[in-house]
């Protein structure tokens, strides 16, 4: 009766229950998206009409993946591990910058989190 995602508060349908951070990869300032995730490993978007991400919970892997509206305009898509044990239990990952049309090293990578409020 709980989900993958250790230490989550109560589902909240204002605020969530866990927050779900990007950084770094060429973004203009961190992004910060709020979520909540079910005993049962639902996820559900806060506000549920926020288009600017997607959110995948693999509970038997312990995977999370999906897209995000990066501060320049594209989709890039993120992965991540979810870590249940210890003081940094939560998910953890990176997304690429998008390819620059010309081969030129200016590609970047971010950071992905997710951790409960």
């Amino acid at each position: 009766n709980a989900s993958v995602v250790s230490g989550l508060p109560p589902v909240n349908g204002v605020l969530g229950n866990a927050t779900l951070a990007f950084s770094d990869g060429k973004l203009t300032s961190t992004q910060t998206k709020s979520v909540n995730i079910s005993a049962a490993n639902a996820v559900t978007k806060v506000p549920v009409t926020n288009p600017s991400y997607v959110l995948t919970l693999a509970p038997t892997t312990g995977d999370i993946s999906g897209t995000f509206t990066h501060t320049d305009g594209t989709k890039p898509a993120y992965k991540g591990k979810i870590i249940q044990k210890g003081a940094n239990g939560g998910a953890y990952g990176y997304f690429l910058t998008a390819s620059p049309k010309v081969i030129d090293g200016t590609g970047e990578s971010g950071g992905v989190s997710l951790n409960h409020k």
